[in-house]
């Protein structure tokens, strides 16, 4: 299969030269078509384990599914940010994680590498800078993709893998155009079913490679992250997983005071972090949203409509047992009702009024859906991740 990759990447590369020198324009080039999209199935094309990522806990793994946002509120992907429909298309998708790069840079992110977030369908980007890796599936057209790389100055790496690179593992280059300075697009490839990948590093991409050649399982075949995918809404339209130390509660003593250069015991840290709480470990959590509106192009809140399904926030949580999941339901369900956030105080029984928690039946997995209050951002759960305001999941 990697064999087939390099021939058809090499072959690109081959009628985009011949293209060139010869002044005239080259066959069409191939069109991938939109995938199917699903979270498993992106995920099964990244490595369970991350070459060059020395914190995998720490590691942001985002998904957006923007083809699955874009048909749930009945609005089309405009051609260019020009288009009269760019606006609605914005609004739409505002607030989906997709990569950083390629939503900072969108008025001049497809001159420079030949597509842009306006033709894709679903993203997926793990990134712990300086390593980033980014998955863009979509409507795009690999010739125009394969000739703006080489125009960019994007040469084969020297094996026989189809890897494209324009500098060294890591490395930035300040001098460059501002859309591509940055170490997350030094690498790039497309693989067999037209998804694009780029990477900071060289490794990275060769271990998606090894996925895509059954060589070393995937990040979907990692235990804890299997085991939520099964409980995972179909009408998802965002997700960011989270490893359960990220929604620890207060710091345990035996952390604090540890010794900077001993070695810390990790079992006893977290006997005393479980006992500091009723609230069992979590081990691995999604947080995301569904499809849907309500929708505020131009800052208004758009008036709601019976065709447009409101978004919901979702999560589900991994723990250590079946028993731990049973305990964690009622708990995460009465912090809900009765808590608050913590850095604006209001109730989150205000933020999300309706409220399904729930152990489900033989497996350590508990599934939460809240309905959002009126104002709610469809992101709101990554915003309370990030300013450690989850307090209902603390353990």
């Amino acid at each position: 299969m990697v064999h087939r990759l390099a021939v058809r990447l090499w072959s690109a590369l081959v009628i985009v030269a011949l293209a060139g020198a010869l002044g005239t324009p080259g066959a069409a080039g191939h069109s991938a078509q939109p995938s199917d999209g699903d979270l498993e199935g992106i995920l099964g094309l990244v490595p369970a384990t991350l070459t060059d990522l020395d914190d995998p806990e720490r590691a942001n793994i985002t998904y957006a599914n923007i083809a699955a946002q874009l048909e749930a509120v009945d609005v089309a992907a405009p051609d260019s940010m020009d288009d009269e429909a760019f606006s609605e298309w914005f609004a739409a998708t505002l607030g989906l994680p997709v990569p950083s790069h390629a939503a900072q840079y969108l008025q001049s992110w497809r001159e420079d590498y030949g597509f842009d977030l306006l033709q894709a369908d679903q993203t997926l980007q793990i990134s712990l800078p300086p390593f980033d890796l980014s998955l863009f599936r979509g409507r795009f057209d690999e010739r125009e993709i394969v000739g703006a790389l080489r125009e960019l100055g994007y040469k084969p790496v020297g094996n026989d893998r189809p890897i494209l690179a324009i500098r060294d593992d890591y490395e930035q280059d300040i001098s460059a155009q501002t859309a591509y300075k940055f170490a997350a697009m030094n690498y790039a490839t497309i693989l067999e079913d037209g998804t694009l990948a780029f990477a900071s590093a060289q490794a990275i991409l060769e271990s998606v490679l090894d996925v895509v050649a059954g060589e070393t399982p995937s990040l979907a075949e990692r235990s804890d992250i299997a085991e939520l995918l099964p409980n995972v809404p179909e009408d998802l339209a965002s997700a960011l997983f989270v490893d359960g130390t990220m929604l620890t509660g207060a710091m345990p003593e035996a952390l604090l005071e540890l010794d900077p250069e001993s070695t810390p015991d990790i079992d006893a840290i977290a006997t005393e972090m479980a006992e500091g709480s009723d609230m069992p470990p979590v081990v691995m959590a999604m947080l995301g949203s569904t499809a849907g509106g309500p929708l505020e192009p131009d800052g208004e809140t758009t008036p709601p409509s019976s065709d447009i399904p409101d978004a919901r926030a979702v999560i589900v949580v991994a723990l250590q047992s079946p028993d731990a999941a049973e305990a964690a339901a009622p708990i995460i369900e009465e912090r809900l009702a009765t808590g608050a956030s913590a850095s604006t105080d209001q109730p989150y029984a205000e933020l999300f009024p309706e409220r399904s928690v729930e152990a489900v039946p033989v497996t350590p997995v508990v599934r939460i859906d809240l309905t959002l209050g009126v104002g709610i951002q469809r992101n709101i759960l990554m915003q309370m991740l990030f300013s450690r305001d989850l307090g209902f999941l603390a353990w």
